[in-house]
């Protein structure tokens, strides 16, 4: 797992304070039980250790996302940021109704850097202009690959963390039920608390300043 290939190559004799939300928070419960050694705390944010099929309109959001990728040349040429954003959300728009959520779904949008070839018409641009904004990781083979279809699976382990575990869960969302909290997250968790939020998937943009205050008393 890449994960734990990273912690191990950056701080091999610490352990660490991981958190996830949605799929990463099942990546995140992953490595904690896969190497414990190297977690010393966990922050779940409103996912569960279990199979659970996606909701129908993730597809949505992923349409809307692949929208954008596959228009982004014409969209943030010599463009602002902030004028890439704007253009950017008008496409997602149309796939994303809710505006919070396309903040989220923005927020994996990077600054991608020119290639040297391009280095002279980058400096000829208007200070203003800024490189086009790319998501991290391309999101066209996710759809191209079905790659949603099992993208909510949870495997068979026989496996428990003694790690320190915040379970951080919208009310409003379905991925952590009461059912999951009595029956599957002790099965693997042997030391959890779970905090509620007033709130759907997107806790961590729908109620930011709780989020923060949450994990901050868990972490210090």
């Amino acid at each position: 797992m890449d994960v734990i290939t990273y912690l191990e190559n950056h701080a091999p004799q610490n352990q660490f304070i991981l958190a996830g939300h949605s799929m990463g928070a099942k990546t995140a419960m992953l490595v904690a039980l896969l190497r414990p050694d190297l977690v010393h705390k966990l922050i779940v944010i409103d996912n569960s250790p279990v199979n659970q099929p996606l909701p129908a309109e993730f597809a949505q959001y992923l349409e809307g996302m692949v929208q954008v990728e596959q228009m982004q040349k014409s969209l943030t040429k010599n463009l602002s940021t902030k004028d890439q954003l704007k253009q950017i959300d008008a496409v997602l728009k149309d796939y994303v109704p809710d505006k919070l959520t396309r903040v989220f779904l923005a927020s994996n949008l990077k600054q991608s850097l020119l290639p040297p070839h391009h280095h002279s018409q980058h400096h000829a641009l208007s200070k203003m202009a800024k490189p086009p904004l790319r998501f991290q990781i391309p999101v066209i083979p996710l759809q191209q690959h079905s790659l949603l279809e099992n993208m909510g699976n949870w495997p068979q382990l026989h496996a428990k963390s003694k790690a320190a575990t915040l379970v951080l869960r919208g009310l409003h969302s379905g991925f952590v039920t009461d059912q999951h909290i009595q029956n599957d997250f002790p099965r693997y968790f042997s030391h959890f608390r779970v905090r509620d939020f007033d709130c759907g998937h997107w806790l961590v943009s729908e109620r930011k300043d709780q989020f923060v205050q949450e994990v901050l008393l868990f972490i210090q």
